[in-house]
């Protein structure tokens, strides 16, 4: 396992150079909570709760998170803590999203939500942020970025998970 978490690590935060659980939402949210198989009919706002079960970086074969097609999603930390690689608290301000090859943002955030959104996600590669779009499948991580001493600006991921948008 920490092997797997150390391999991940290094791939994400080699892969994310910049030079470049589950809890349902809150009653006043129009979401769907999102679990391993959880879906729902289309949503303004998809929530999804970070959670150790649902992290790529600690276990193996982890399931996804499935959410409705939505233009934005929530992102709540709850009580969940991030631990860097050597077992510490770690304290994440970035949060990355990948879509396959051609799309890859990221956003600035500090508390225990985030909303994930064509406002909030700065594009790194691709064009604006679409949405969480039906049948397509993402990896989210929430981290720490730091400037490297060449000037690139790197990040290091606390916590990963893939989350899956159901076709409608």
């Amino acid at each position: 396992m920490a092997r797997g978490r150390h391999a991940l690590g290094m791939a994400l935060s080699a892969t994310l150079s910049l030079a470049a659980c589950d809890d349902p939402p809150a009653p006043s949210s129009p979401a769907a909570s999102a679990g391993p198989a959880t879906t729902a009919s289309a949503a303004t706002r998809a929530v999804i709760r970070i959670d150790a079960g649902h992290d790529a970086m600690t276990v193996k074969d982890a399931p996804p998170y499935v959410i409705a097609p939505s233009a934005e999603l929530l992102l709540d930390v709850g009580q969940h803590r991030f631990l860097q690689r050597d077992g510490g608290p770690a304290t994440p301000d970035a949060v990355h999203v990948m879509h396959g090859s051609s799309g890859y943002h990221r956003a600035s955030f500090s508390g225990k939500q985030i909303v994930l959104d064509t406002v909030s996600l700065d594009a790194v590669k691709g064009g604006p942020f679409p949405g969480f779009e039906a049948g397509e499948s993402y990896l989210v991580a929430v981290g720490a970025e730091a400037p490297a001493a060449d000037g690139a600006l790197r990040f290091a991921p606390f916590w990963t998970a893939r989350v899956n948008v159901a076709a409608r």
